[in-house]
């Protein structure tokens, strides 16, 4: 018996499910004391007669692997020793396929199609994962960075883990793989400063995931210094609490972006109403543009993301315009008329 499945398709995503029914395998081989049985054929055993009974069986080539596989063996007392001697059950379940083959954690959204959607980065400015776009229930991996310049203390993880775990350390690599800078194995933990063993989150518990807001990476590298602008990957690495498991690892691209964006053009417009249009410029060439804040004689005005230009009734004499960037980093200009002076608005 096995696990039945069927094909569905979510999201415009087909995956096998469990119907939670079983299913018999068909065409699989039995063998007994290795002679092959077919159909509902039986084998005689008798206890002083016979030493032992050897089952086995070979499942058909195409049956998918990466699933569990049960039945039983039932001995039936027959003739003058049904009245001495009861029914004997022997159950038996076994995997089929490679049992650390796997995935040890769900897969990040950020990359591909997770089961949940936990493993992501977090930052301790935002309520949700960085680079996710609450419009669009999507990632971007452009706008996932972090910047020794901002006042984010950095990126921590979370993560879902589907089995029991004889470790998970976090890492980050450059471009090429190489590790720059170890994170840690959550060794502080243990008693005897040995990697943490986490065990696998139980959802029907409304466990869903590990987080660590206590565990931040902020650009640096294995010496405590600043890394170099560029394109780097959070890594999880995962190995399974059983022998001979080989590790597995989950990416998450992340870029270092300490470079401020550029405001610039800043154009003041009277419109036929009376009123003044405010706009400008800005260049951004690491995470991407979030949007900007502005000050118009001294007072804060709000802005929706991504603005370039804000409309005032009042007559414009200092502007003060900061923008920012998905990794928190601010540029800011000063537009004034003639003789206003930009140190009394900030």
């Amino acid at each position: 018996m096995t696990d039945e499945t069927e094909k569905k398709t979510y999201d415009g995503v087909e995956r096998e499910y469990l119907t939670l029914n079983s299913i018999s395998v068909k065409d699989a081989v039995i063998k007994i004391n290795g002679k092959q049985q077919k159909g509902n054929s039986k084998f005689q055993y008798k206890p002083h007669r016979d030493d032992k009974v050897t089952v086995s069986v070979t499942l058909p080539n195409d049956l998918s692997e990466g699933r569990f596989v049960e039945g039983f063996v039932r001995f039936v007392p027959k003739g003058s020793s049904v009245k001495e001697l009861s029914t004997l059950t022997i159950p038996y379940m076994g995997f089929y396929g490679e049992w650390d083959a796997l995935a040890n954690i769900d897969e990040s959204p950020v990359n591909g199609d997770p089961f949940l959607g936990y493993t992501v980065l977090w930052n301790d400015m935002l309520n949700l994962p960085i680079g996710y776009d609450s419009m669009t229930g999507t990632f971007d991996a452009e706008k996932i960075g972090v910047s020794h310049r901002s006042i984010s203390s950095g990126a921590y993880p979370s993560f879902t883990a589907f089995r029991n775990l004889k470790e998970m350390s976090l890492s980050i690599q450059d471009q090429n793989g190489n590790t720059v800078r170890e994170i840690g194995n959550f060794s502080e933990f243990t008693a005897d400063g040995t990697p943490y063993p986490f065990r696998k989150n139980i959802m029907s518990y409304r466990d869903y995931s590990y987080s660590f807001d206590s565990i931040t990476w902020n650009s640096i590298d294995h010496n405590g210094d600043n890394l170099p602008d560029g394109q780097y990957y959070y890594v999880y690495t995962s190995t399974l609490n059983y022998e001979g498991a080989k590790p597995q690892t989950t990416k998450i691209p992340i870029k270092v972006d300490s470079i401020a964006p550029v405001v610039k053009d800043v154009k003041v417009e009277e419109q036929q109403d009376g009123k003044y249009k405010i706009k400008w410029d800005v260049e951004e060439n690491g995470t991407g543009y979030l949007g900007s804040m502005i000050w118009v004689n001294g007072s804060y005005k709000s802005l929706p993301d991504n603005a370039k230009e804000y409309i005032t009734a009042e007559k414009p004499e200092i502007a003060m315009i900061s923008a920012v960037d998905e990794a928190r980093n601010v540029g800011r200009i000063c537009w004034k008329r003639r003789l206003a002076a930009c140190r009394s608005v900030y």
